[in-house]
């Protein structure tokens, strides 16, 4: 196994038992190196250091396996893989739907696993995870016998990594639509069509958080995708929601969600801009008590952040002038460059223009299928806060 050496002055950041090593924090690679290469990180004294696999062609250059162990074996990703599905087992009692294998966070960097009422949603993000390709999918056959495996392996990170983007089905057949069962909610799953991975899985204890909140209450789900939050919110009471997201293809699934929890005569379905409907609402002095807003990354890079900033405000203002006295606001991120600090910030700009007050009550982050690890800051990235508005 060849070898790379960190630079005497990344060894301070190492201390933390980082997940990535960049390219810039290496001594000059060797010529023979290929992407996706299994390699022995030693120190500036050639002390070992740690496992990982190489690529030279991405500014993340390596990507830690093992502090440790000194090889990778067949034997050791089908332990991993194992491992991280028995974490899911008791979550797996109260939902078809779960996050089984979590990339960093779970020791497989550039692995992300979905199941869907055993349907599996694969993502292989890097180069070096794609060599173990088949010994993925056929450790996955084996310790879950899905009914099919699709391959979702589309996101800009593999451009980056110098792949190219992977989409179709692996395995089995793939039904037109795949029922989620979610803590007494049902919701129809297209994960030929669906966004992302195909549901957002990440906001599920958030759902019921905000559901608990909502008996007797006008719920605003906007940016709704599915309508996951509105339709659990009715599912425990609230008097009437109304969806909007800019996609038909959401709108329609919400429709089609609606039917599948008996809750036509309560939803309403608007697609439309957002930014634009909030307007339209307030013109026609529309008020709701409970307002999600959930939208998509703003800030996938930190130069994008103050553009995000100005969109949030924008939409956070609009949220506060359709708000009912007492009302609750639910901000989301997405986005690691946008998080609680931020919000909050953002919040509070946005409040001080609306000439209002409001009042944190609590704070959510993305569900324990999800984990997030200390040494690696971005897999903590979802983040939510939850506003009463004291007008």
């Amino acid at each position: 196994m060849q070898k790379v050496t960190l630079k005497k002055s990344a060894l301070p950041a190492f201390r933390t038992l980082p997940a990535w090593i960049y390219g810039s924090q290496l001594e000059s690679l060797p010529s023979s190196l290929e992407q996706g290469e299994l390699v022995h990180l030693y120190s500036p004294k050639q002390e070992f250091l740690a496992l990982g696999y190489i690529n030279p062609k991405s500014q993340i250059a390596l990507r830690i396996l093992s502090f440790t162990q000194k090889s990778f074996t067949p034997e050791e990703l089908k332990k991993r893989l194992q491992k991280a599905i028995l974490k899911r087992e008791s979550l797996l009692l109260k939902t078809n739907g779960a996050r089984l294998i979590h990339s960093e966070s779970d020791e497989l960097p550039g692995l992300i696993v979905d199941s869907y009422a055993n349907h599996l949603s694969l993502q292989i993000n890097t180069a070096g995870m794609e060599r173990f390709r088949p010994l993925i999918l056929e450790s996955l056959k084996e310790l879950l016998s899905p009914l099919s495996i699709i391959d979702k392996s589309d996101e800009k990170s593999r451009q980056l990594e110098g792949l190219e983007s992977s989409n179709g089905v692996i395995f089995g057949e793939v039904p037109q639509e795949i029922l989620l069962q979610e803590e007494g909610a049902r919701f129809g799953i297209n994960l030929l069509e669906g966004q992302k991975t195909g549901y957002y899985l990440d906001q599920r204890q958030n759902r019921l958080l905000l559901a608990e909140m909502a008996k007797g209450k006008r719920v605003l789900d906007l940016f709704c995708n599915g309508g996951g939050f509105g339709i659990h919110a009715l599912l425990k009471g609230a008097k009437e929601a109304l969806f909007i997201d800019s996609s038909e293809m959401a709108c329609e699934q919400v429709k089609k969600n609606l039917s599948l929890n008996q809750l036509e005569n309560k939803g309403r379905i608007i697609s439309a801009n957002v930014f634009d409907e909030l307007k339209g609402l307030r013109e026609r002095e529309e008020k709701f008590d409970l307002i999600i807003l959930d939208p998509p990354s703003f800030a996938k890079t930190k130069e994008q952040q103050k553009g995000a900033m100005n969109g949030w405000k924008y939409l956070i203002i609009g949220a506060i002038k359709v708000a009912a006295p007492k009302a609750r606001i639910a901000l989301y991120s997405c986005s690691y460059h946008m998080g609680l600090n931020e919000l909050a910030q953002v919040a509070l700009e946005a409040s001080r223009d609306s000439y209002t007050r409001l009042q944190i009550l609590q704070y959510h982050l993305q569900d324990i299928d999800h984990p997030a690890i200390l040494n690696m800051p971005h897999s903590l990235y979802l983040r939510g806060i939850v506003f009463e508005v004291l007008k």
